[in-house]
């Protein structure tokens, strides 16, 4: 029997089968790679915007967004787009600013939170709450604040779960049913205050004389101090302060670092590369959409944008005497106030 035929075939169907093997290896799939959601496009515009007669103290210290059609901007303002009538509000419809209601203080309105659009709550020191179209005072005659105390800026969870902080250690809190005042050590400026819709626990962080930075954990009516940049090698500081997640606090100043809440780890994010840059006010829509509106020492204003995986630095003003007041961010959309030359001042960063 001659199988020698047999074998030549065998070999040709071996060596058909690997070169079969070695072309499927080499084929490239037909997967594209992954496409980055929308929010990490770091593509912008910049509107800006001035209020005010530039004759007296016009301001803008905070501003919520409801949506890109809605827009609430607080603090005081007189000028021809309010009929050089006095206002503490003005509104963006889409089109236009208007400003909207009556004046209600001389010293301007410096916080903002809500819960939507009918239950609107409003700081100037005082405490006012818009609700259903009329604004009116909430009454803290029972609380005792000491000299230089004062409700600045407002976070919440729900209506039931309400902090209010300022300067002088000032600290309070609304659980649905009344407002209290919640002691704490003299000598702190609280600058902003975030927290957890999930757990209703906040987090503000203060400044000393002395510019160190604590920051402090806001929960049933107490205040305890969980981060202190006196006892930190690293001294990191910070002037904002947004829950990055359920685990993570993200802050600002002239290095962008997160705190974890567990492990009281701190962890250093960027470094400005000019010592004369420093974060005033952080927006954050989510962990990859984080806007850091920065004054960058002698060219202006800049914005730092952290999509995640990467921070963006963009020059988007000359200015350089810009007092910083509030800043939010929803998707696409970032809005920062503030002041200068004595007008109310606001800027529109939209994504391209």
């Amino acid at each position: 029997m001659n199988c020698k035929p047999l074998k030549n075939t065998m070999l040709l169907i071996i060596f058909s089968l690997i070169f079969s093997c070695i072309s499927c290896n080499t084929t490239e799939p037909d997967i594209k790679p992954p496409v980055e959601p929308d929010s990490t496009t770091q593509n912008f515009n910049f509107e800006t915007f001035e209020f005010g007669n530039g004759l007296e103290s016009n301001e803008l210290n905070d501003v919520w967004i409801f949506d890109e059609n809605n827009i609430w901007a607080v603090g005081y303002i007189r000028d021809t787009t309010t009929n050089n009538l006095a206002v503490n509000i003005i509104r963006w419809n889409g089109q236009n600013w208007f400003g909207f209601g009556n004046n209600l203080t001389s010293s301007g309105l410096t916080g903002i939170w809500a819960s939507d659009t009918n239950n609107v709550y409003l700081a100037s020191g005082a405490l006012r709450k818009y609700e259903n179209g009329a604004i009116k005072v909430i009454d803290l005659i029972h609380l005792t604040f000491s000299t230089g105390q004062a409700i600045y800026k407002l976070w919440g969870s729900s209506e039931n779960n309400i902090w209010g902080i300022g300067p002088n250690s000032t600290i309070v809190h609304f659980d649905g049913v009344a407002w209290s005042k919640i002691a704490f050590d003299d000598g702190w400026r609280f600058d902003a205050i975030t927290g957890s819709k999930q757990t209703g626990i906040a987090y503000a962080s203060a400044t000393s004389q002395q510019f160190n930075t604590i920051i402090v954990e806001l929960n049933n009516n107490s205040a305890t101090i969980i981060y202190n940049s006196v006892n930190d090698p690293d001294n990191l500081t910070s002037f904002s302060i947004k829950l990055l997640d359920e685990e993570k606090l993200i802050l600002g100043d002239k290095k962008v670092w997160t705190y974890n809440i567990h492990t009281k780890v701190t962890n250093v994010l960027y470094t400005f590369p000019t010592n004369g840059d420093f974060i005033n006010l952080t927006a954050l829509y989510n962990k990859m959409d984080i806007y850091f509106f920065a004054d960058k020492y002698g060219p202006g204003e800049i914005l730092l944008h952290y999509n995640g995986k990467r921070f963006t630095s963009l020059i988007f003003s000359n200015r350089n005497s810009v007092i910083y007041g509030g800043a939010y961010a929803i998707k696409d959309l970032a809005v920062m106030t503030g002041f200068s030359n004595n007008k109310g001042y606001l800027v529109k960063v939209t994504r391209q």
